[in-house]
């Protein structure tokens, strides 16, 4: 018996949706986002990203914020990003970017700090939390954050921090020349 060619193509083009699938599996973009920066100036962080074993990350791009990753010259660069996988179930991803910079008077107060692109079931990403959370200045002090969701907002310490210290100071000076 012989086919038409037709038909032979029909059943072609079937089987090739057959095999390759009818559509491929969704993709979403989380971005991981920084505020609250007004006053200080962020120049390296690292963090780790939690997530359901359903998502499957298929991509990541930090940002270029804290300086260029191959900088003017590759050798030296501005930014150094270390970022790798947590552990080996493939639940967690740490990200790490460490700038060289020592100027960040143009750092805007908020952006983003980086891209995480998943694949798999969308209810699952309202599950991505993030953990171990540390930001840092130019001198490597600690910067004070709140989380909410994949937004980290910087907190700035407040004058009545140092409006406390300062007083607390003189009380201490006054008890030590009464002694």
């Amino acid at each position: 018996m012989v086919l038409p060619k037709k038909l032979i193509a029909a059943m072609m083009f079937c089987f090739g949706l057959v095999v390759m699938g009818a559509s491929p599996a969704a993709a979403y973009e989380v971005n991981i986002t920084i505020s609250g920066l007004e006053g200080l100036d962020l120049a390296g962080f690292e963090f780790v990203v939690n997530y359901d074993s359903s998502l499957t990350v298929t991509d990541y791009t930090p940002t270029e914020e804290l300086g260029s990753f191959t900088g003017p010259d590759p050798d030296y660069p501005d930014a150094e990003d270390w970022s790798e996988w947590e552990d080996e179930t493939g639940t967690a991803y740490h990200l790490s970017v460490l700038s060289y910079l020592s100027d960040f008077s143009t750092q805007a107060d908020s952006f983003v700090l980086a891209t995480i692109s998943f694949s798999g079931d969308e209810s699952a990403l309202s599950g991505i939390t993030l953990s171990s959370i540390i930001l840092s200045d130019v001198d490597g002090n600690g910067i004070a954050f709140t989380v909410n969701g994949t937004h980290i907002s910087a907190v700035p310490v407040p004058g009545a921090f140092c409006l406390m210290g300062s007083g607390m100071l003189a009380l201490s000076f006054l008890r030590r020349k009464k002694n």
